[in-house]
């Protein structure tokens, strides 16, 4: 048995321990156990190029962007290739810029924008990760599946999310920055969009 097959055990039996005596999930120890790593569990849902296509409706035109955490890179097939850079924590094409954001990497150029599009979730220091956001760009499109419209802390541990964060929250990092929430929205499955500008957002 492999150490990934063997973590993999012991997750799926403390999980499944904690569906059967609930008084479990109120240990730190149990969430420890259950928690995915995305590299161990890696998909990408085509259901999620609706939303990136919903998220790239609030691209300024023209706008230089830099995708963070990329994946297939599906917003490079809606926006200009040539005002777009693909991140990620491993190369997907050959054009990818690869950063390990958990290993605080970040891509030392500026962007008009960044876009992030379920990735922050899985982001250990998210307050570094932000402020890296607020430093090279001037506008940032997010998508967060909040705590107040994901509340099983358990099914965020089993998704592989490593932080729970409220709007409160995400706000409070930015506003350190000078910027400002411009536009609240949502996609049908309830993921938060979020706009966030330099300035008043105005």
């Amino acid at each position: 048995m492999t150490p990934r097959t063997l973590k993999h055990a012991v997750s799926s039996l403390a999980y499944a321990l904690g569906r059967k005596y609930p008084g479990l999930q109120q240990r730190g120890l149990w969430r420890r156990l259950i928690q995915a790593r995305w590299q161990d569990i890696e998909y990408f849902d085509d259901a999620w190029r609706a939303r990136i296509r919903q998220m790239a409706e609030l691209i300024p035109a023209n706008a230089a962007v830099m995708d963070l955490g990329c994946g297939p890179g599906w917003l490079g097939e809606i926006v200009d290739a040539r005002s777009y850079t693909g991140v990620d924590y491993r190369p997907r094409k050959e054009d990818t810029v690869v950063c390990d954001f958990n290993k605080r990497q970040f891509p030392e150029f500026r962007r008009d924008v960044a876009f992030v599009s379920g990735c922050l979730e899985y982001i250990d220091d998210y307050r570094w990760f932000i402020a890296q956001i607020c430093d090279k760009a001037d506008l940032c499109i997010l998508s967060y599946c909040l705590v107040e419209t994901h509340q099983d802390l358990a099914a965020r541990r089993r998704a592989g999310w490593v932080n729970d964060l409220t709007l409160d929250d995400i706000e409070r990092e930015f506003a350190r920055y000078s910027f400002r929430l411009s536009v609240e929205t949502a996609t049908p499955t309830r993921n938060a969009i979020l706009l966030f500008k330099r300035g008043d957002g105005a």
